[in-house]
């Protein structure tokens, strides 16, 4: 997978960053601290990337048309079977919803094996290539403003969807967008985003209850 454009992680003992990044707001001067005076801002600039624990980060947002996943080569493997029970494997996850018209809009993230995404983590699905350019980087992964940082030039923006054991028995499985319930209730939730999320929370279910919910 794709390095971060500055080539360099963050030192999990970085100053803190309260004024930069993609946001929704800004930090007054002095808030990059906790009053610990630890550094706060975002994860990645800790050394905690979120891909660490989930598998995926925030790396792309927008608000023009979402897109639907293709399925990947890794969807086959029998640790991922569950997930796309009842599913062909031909079919797009998503391309449909309520309010992008996709799945994967709004807010992307991906998986980045350079940001700490675990080993041995499946890439079951992404939207790779499907996005336009009203879909941009996030502003921490660029240095200076470039015409390819959009959608159709950059294999960085997208969605992927993950799934990864953990050691102690734990699972995680991660939709890489925020989109992603616009389209739970699309066709009176009789669609394969629905079919997807109920594979998984049922799944999660039996392995923890012992018997299926």
């Amino acid at each position: 997978m794709a390095e971060r454009c500055s080539g360099a992680l963050p030192r999990p003992d970085a100053p803190g960053r309260g004024r930069a990044g993609s946001r929704t707001w800004t930090g007054e001067p002095g808030e990059g601290h906790h009053s610990s005076g630890e550094p706060g801002s975002h994860w990645v600039d800790r050394g905690r990337a979120p891909q660490k624990l989930f598998g995926v980060g925030f790396c792309a947002q927008g608000g023009g048309p979402a897109a639907g996943y293709d399925r990947t080569p890794d969807s086959a493997d029998p640790r991922a079977a569950f997930i796309f029970d009842g599913i062909a494997a031909d079919e797009v996850i998503g391309d449909f919803g309520l309010k992008l018209g996709g799945a994967a809009g709004d807010e992307l993230d991906r998986a980045d094996f350079a940001l700490g995404t675990p080993p041995g983590t499946l890439i079951v699905a992404t939207t790779r290539g499907k996005h336009d350019d009203s879909y941009q980087r996030a502003v921490e992964e660029v240095e200076e403003m470039t015409a390819t940082a959009g959608g159709t030039h950059s294999e960085e923006v997208r969605s992927d969807m993950t799934y990864l054991e953990r050691p102690a028995g734990g699972s995680v499985f991660s939709v890489g967008s925020i989109a992603w319930s616009t389209s739970l209730p699309y066709n009176d939730y009789d669609n394969n985003v629905a079919k997807v999320t109920g594979n998984v929370l049922a799944e999660f279910i039996r392995r923890h209850s012992g018997s299926a919910p």
